[in-house]
């Protein structure tokens, strides 16, 4: 019997990917799936949660959709960025609603019916969806080249003990997002069904992993993937027992994870956790901060050290194995790119006093840093550094991105159909853009490039792309029409 089936995020950390990627991959019978935004202490920007339901519904293409609600501190900016992005992942069903989860009045539910300053903003971005429509809506999000490996078994055996490996794997994707590199989610299963094989890039953050998947990593590895393992990744069996299946190919021999802190909130928090070591990367001379659990690393001959920890000890090391690259970083990236960035928006909380006082300016206006905290619940202010040390493998690999931008923190998602292409752009600077450059990589010759926003746009043919410019506020959908 087929069925519809409904997945709430209620979970303030990342258990909840066990229903997508789970309950998805393995059930054919489910062939429509509609999540929604209760993540009132997220981090990033919830589109996560559509890349890891479109990942999940890869193998049986189950139609997706997506509830729209003004929680969690959400904005008439952020409310469009926020629907353009799931859009971009393959939503195709969209449901402003009265709640089922509330009761009572109007002015104490979180609908879009009760939040009368987002009525304008949801009113222009279903109008932006539906001049795009003739593209948008037989198009697909063009699959990716890189993947972000989701353990259940990890999950089980860190819950209730350490979340900073989950949010490691989080933010690990709000990174490569906001450098416009597209990204999937590969369960166990998918793993073990030979997935990974699509993908040239692997990053794996958690502790434990099935034998069969870790196994199929090690094959994929030989074959010339590269995989990227954060402190302790696929150290334990999905029983939580020693695993040695990844051993042999990996640059160094790694020890014990040695627990900084437990870290048993949400993401929101993340700025808590207090640095226990740096790390300073040898070619740049940039430093990173070191939160929750550390890692040494003892290098095998022939391995590269690029990074080190303040006691010079190694905390990068790579290496070749067969025809493919290990990376394992001794530490937590992400979640320190995470905490920066919430360590200025709570700075900057503090500096504004009474926030009931500051008028959230309209989108067409260049914002200051307090009128942003009226603007965007999420943190805007992400080290640099931090994008390119986590992206770094990408960029060391022949991986061809769809789209590149000007610009960091605008998702930038390509999605084809058999007439042309369509680039969904949401901002989360939270300032409007003078000017974005795309460089765009068309699947047939371009005939013309249409913006829902701007109308008629001139572009310029390269040897793989087309290139072309174009203000942008909130979001834009672009139509690049094939011969």
């Amino acid at each position: 019997m087929k069925k519809r089936l409904y997945l709430a995020t209620f979970l303030f950390c990342f258990a909840a990917g066990v229903c997508f990627s789970e309950t998805l991959f393995l059930d054919a019978n489910t062939f429509e799936v509609s999540g929604n935004g209760w993540l009132p202490n997220h981090t990033g920007y919830i589109a996560r949660q559509a890349t890891w339901m479109r990942s999940a519904a890869m193998k049986h293409h189950q139609v997706l959709g997506h509830y729209l609600i003004g929680y969690a501190g959400r904005s008439s900016w952020t409310m469009k960025t926020y629907t353009a992005s799931h859009v971009a992942r393959d939503n195709k069903i969209l449901n402003a609603y009265w709640s089922a989860h509330e009761a009572g009045p109007p002015w104490n539910n979180h609908p879009i019916q009760a939040r009368t300053d987002m009525w304008y903003s949801l009113a222009e971005i279903v109008r932006e969806i539906g001049a795009a429509e003739d593209l948008l809506y037989p198009a697909k999000k063009r699959r990716s080249q890189v993947a972000i490996i989701y353990s259940s078994s990890a999950d089980i055996w860190e819950m209730g003990y350490n979340y900073a490996f989950g949010f490691e794997r989080m933010h690990t994707w709000l990174v490569l997002t906001h450098k416009q590199i597209p990204v999937d989610f590969l369960s166990e299963k998918m793993i073990e069904e030979g997935w990974l094989n699509n993908y040239k890039v692997a990053y794996f953050s958690g502790t434990a992993i099935t034998e069969k998947a870790a196994e199929q990593m090690k094959l994929w590895v030989l074959k010339g993937g590269v995989l990227v393992l954060t402190a302790g990744a696929g150290m334990k069996d999905q029983f939580n027992r020693p695993l040695k299946s990844l051993d042999s190919i990996l640059p160094a021999e790694r020890s014990s994870i040695i627990e900084i802190a437990r870290y048993l909130n949400s993401g929101r928090y993340l700025d808590s956790l207090s640095v226990a070591d740096t790390v300073i990367v040898k070619e740049t001379g940039a430093v990173f901060d070191v939160l929750a659990v550390k890692q040494t690393l003892k290098p095998k001959p022939g391995s590269v050290i690029s990074g080190t920890f303040s006691d010079s000890s190694p905390s990068i090391v790579s290496g070749k194995a067969g025809r493919g690259t290990i990376l394992c970083c001794g530490f937590l990236p992400a979640i320190a790119y995470m905490r920066k960035a919430l360590i200025a928006r709570n700075q900057l909380m503090k500096d504004a006093g009474d926030l009931e006082k500051v008028q959230e300016p309209l989108p067409s206006e260049v914002a200051t840093d307090i009128q942003l905290i009226k603007r965007a619940f999420e943190p805007w202010q992400y080290p640099e550094e931090y994008r390119n040390l986590i992206s770094m493998p990408m960029y060391q690999t022949e991986c061809a991105l769809p789209v590149k931008c000007s610009t960091a923190l605008v998702d930038a998602i390509v999605m084809d159909t058999e007439k042309g292409s369509v680039v969904v752009l949401s901002n989360y600077t939270f300032q409007p853009i003078t000017e974005l450059t795309l460089d765009v990589k068309p699947l047939r010759r371009v005939t013309k490039v249409e913006s829902v926003r701007c109308g008629s746009i001139r572009f310029t043919q390269h040897s793989d792309h087309i290139r072309f410019s174009l203000p942008l506020r909130e979001t834009d959908f672009v139509k690049i029409y094939y011969r």
